[in-house]
């Protein structure tokens, strides 16, 4: 019965190691989100942070995370992914935000995935389908690019969220990964 004791964690281990899937690297979230503007030019180098601000009890302002759902950036080792308004929004006439993936060498993006975005539903935002797939993103080598489009109701502040799911790739190894997203956005 020991032997069998001693059998089972070796064989989990051998099995989990076999996986390409690439964890993050010690002592870093790296799905931490980070709610500053996007800046010109990020370095591979810059440190994964993560933003912890008091609620607030005023709105956040446009092009900024909207609650702890989701953010309008992340800035990963291997990746950047930022939500951004695409235009001027007015009631009740469809705008659009755009999802920008931008994979860090060496990865580069993904050209078979099925690249979509998953729609929240939030007060005062309407969008024309759950789901916005793939033929709605420009691909490129290393960025992609998707227009999600919605109606505000009214004017005032909005919220656009929702999961995107994207792929990064190297020679070895693809990553598969979804991310909340939500940008608040000034209606007029």
């Amino acid at each position: 019965m020991s032997v069998l004791r001693l059998f089972v964690p070796l064989a989990l281990l051998a099995l989990s190691a076999g996986c390409k899937r690439e964890a993050p690297p010690a002592g870093e979230d790296a799905r931490a989100p980070i709610n500053e503007a996007v800046p010109a030019a990020a370095t591979e180098t810059a440190p994964v942070v993560a933003a912890s601000a008091p609620a607030a009890a005023t709105p956040p302002a446009p092009g900024t995370a909207a609650d702890a759902s989701g953010t309008n950036h992340y800035d990963e080792p291997k990746f950047a992914l930022v939500a951004q308004p695409s235009g001027a929004y007015a009631a009740g006439k469809e705008g659009t935000i755009e999802v920008v993936l931008d994979a860090k060498p060496p990865f580069h993006a993904n050209q078979q995935y099925p690249y979509k975005f998953k729609t929240k539903e939030a007060a005062g935002v309407k969008f024309a389908q759950p789901v916005v797939g793939k033929d709605a993103a420009k691909i490129e080598q290393q960025r992609v690019t998707m227009r999600v489009p919605f109606v505000p109701d009214a004017a005032g502040q909005r919220t656009v969220s929702g999961q995107f799911a994207f792929s990064v790739c190297t020679e070895e190894t693809c990553l598969m990964e979804k991310r909340d997203l939500a940008l608040v956005v000034d209606v007029k």
